[in-house]
């Protein structure tokens, strides 16, 4: 196994997303030695892949049927390297993306991710506002543990293993719940999973560098879109939980119960002032401002 860096980029119903992941991740500062794309099958419809970008791939693997999430993971395992990033199709991340990962691995072996989920009311996930989401949601200045992460993971390779150890039944759930048992069986060996820093000084250290309103980040091809999918993953980590995952709140739940009430209590003030200002567009940076500070100084003072 080589000591690079592979990228896994995910095809299914946003090709008009896959250009700009290409250009970030070959515009990074530490280079990826392949690229490497997943394409999912959707039923009765032909998804193209963007013939200006065709040969930047090493490697192409398009499914014969609809796999779901878990299918890209899979197919990571053909990486040559030891390093890898999996990227879901609407993540274009900054072009110190690689860089900012690379350099907290070499500080400790963990999972990382660009979009973290601190989970308050575990059983409640991801209903009800049972959770907070730190790093591209909730931008960070050091690096912060976190119950699970999305939308773009940095691991290392031989760690997929665990991931398909005896994980039937969670992979049984197809659209879901990856994510979550990515980190539970982590966890079993010792592994955290972190969000590794995203300033708001600098939004080329980020996972998904694009600030835009997170009440219309997911559209209507994003499968957290479906109500019917956001029962699936509560029904997903109900069962993890009764597996033995164990979420940061029952080791502080004090602390992050605080962090979900002040981040909510924001949220709310910020929504009441956007609704008398004439200036709309400011609010959304101002409110990751604010919960960024939260964020920030709930890690400086509580250790979690």
């Amino acid at each position: 196994m080589k000591e690079g860096i592979s990228a896994i980029l995910t095809l299914y119903k946003r090709p008009y997303n896959l250009v700009k992941q290409v250009e970030a991740i070959l515009e990074q500062t530490i280079k990826p030695s392949e690229i490497l794309l997943f394409q999912d099958k959707v039923e009765n419809e032909i998804i193209e892949i963007p013939s200006s970008i065709k040969n930047k791939f090493n490697n192409i693997y398009v499914a014969p049927k609809n796999i779901g999430v878990w299918g890209r993971f899979n197919f990571a395992r053909s990486a040559q390297n030891e390093l890898i990033f999996i990227f879901d199709d609407d993540t274009i991340p900054g072009n110190k993306w690689f860089e900012n990962c690379v350099n907290e691995m070499k500080k400790e072996e963990a999972l990382y991710g660009t979009n973290g989920v601190l989970m308050d009311r575990p059983k409640d996930y991801p209903l009800k506002n049972s959770f907070q989401r730190i790093g591209w949601y909730g931008p960070n200045s050091r690096t912060v543990p976190v119950d699970f992460v999305g939308h773009c993971w940095f691991f290392k390779k031989k760690w997929l293993d665990y991931l398909f150890e005896n994980t039937e039944n969670m992979q049984a759930y197809k659209i879901c719940a990856e994510d979550m048992t990515f980190s539970y069986k982590l966890q079993q060996h010792g592994i955290k999973t972190l969000v590794p820093p995203h300033p708001m000084t600098d939004l080329q250290m980020w996972g998904n560098c694009i600030l835009k309103d997170t009440n219309s980040h997911t559209d209507k091809n994003g499968l957290s879109a479906n109500n019917e999918n956001l029962k699936k993953y509560n029904l997903a980590i109900n069962e993890l939980l009764k597996n033995g995952f164990i979420p940061l709140v029952s080791l502080n739940s004090f602390g992050i119960k605080r962090l979900n009430c002040l981040i909510l209590l924001t949220k709310r003030i910020i929504w009441i002032l956007k609704l008398f200002s004439k200036d709309k567009q400011k609010f959304q940076k101002i409110k990751m401002e604010y919960i960024s500070k939260i964020i920030n100084r709930f890690y400086n003072y509580d250790k979690g």
